[in-house]
């Protein structure tokens, strides 16, 4: 299954299933710049119905389109969608819902996996304010593997605020562990409904591993005083036209 760790490039992540049958039925992982949500790319690049840029003097008309360090933090990375529709459903009187999706595909094996009661009392996760206690996992079809000396950052998709759970994060090392695993994740407090097939609902960011030192140095100050002042000398697009790197995830 895997490729000789000699024909594993240093950009390359390989993405497999964990059986045949989720290969045939299960989409793999894709780019997360194939998963940014609608509710932003509806957003207009400027303020008030206005067609192009303005200065007023103390403000400009940009909007939340024109930061770039968000729209990186929103295509950075793959992401995992569910499999198929996954209904959560509380019925009177239970303290845990329920959790069904449909049964005409049986080739999909369950995409989310309830812990024991049990198990969950002590979680430190049970007091997140908004969110019922960790005991619910998503039970991925598809295993990583990344080139050695890289590891994968797995977390809940980036400013996906809007999403009824929040996906807890873990970092695996992939070259040498790439099982699919379960990862757990929160379920909005009392939220009840249809999480649609092609959710994304972790995102993927494979990074190398390597050892850091912090440094203090008070004396960049005046640097950064420097800096500043180019940048207020542009109107906009400084960050873009001297710092910013274009990222590619394919």
């Amino acid at each position: 299954m895997f490729k000789k760790k000699k024909d594993i490039k240093d950009n390359e992540i390989i993405f497999y299933p964990v059986d045949e049958a989720a290969g045939i039925y299960v989409s793999p992982p894709e780019a997360a710049s194939k998963a940014v949500p609608e509710w932003f790319k509806s957003v207009p690049k400027f303020t008030d119905g206005e067609k192009e840029f303005i200065h007023y003097g103390d403000r400009m008309n940009l909007t939340v389109k024109a930061c770039l360090p968000l729209i990186d933090a929103f295509t950075s990375g793959y992401v995992l969608r569910t499999p198929c529709d996954i209904q959560v459903r509380w019925n009177d009187g239970d303290r845990y819902p329920t959790f069904t999706w449909p049964q005409k595909n049986k080739h999909i094996s369950p995409p989310v996996y309830m812990r024991s009661v049990d198990h969950d009392r002590d979680t430190p996760w049970k007091n997140v304010e908004g969110y019922e206690p960790l005991m619910f996992n998503f039970m991925p079809s598809w295993c990583i593997k990344t080139p050695k000396g890289y590891s994968s950052l797995f977390i809940h998709p980036i400013n996906r605020t809007d999403l009824p759970f929040y996906t807890i994060g873990g970092v695996l090392d992939t070259d040498g562990w790439g099982e699919a695993g379960m990862h757990p994740f929160l379920l909005k407090k009392g939220w009840s409904g249809i999480i649609p097939e092609g959710t994304p609902y972790m995102q993927i960011i494979p990074f190398k591993r390597q050892d850091w030192v912090s440094v203090v140095d008070k004396t960049m100050t005046k640097e950064y005083s420097i800096a500043i002042t180019k940048r207020d000398n542009k109107f906009k697009d400084f960050y873009k036209k001297t710092h910013w790197k274009i990222k590619s995830y394919r």
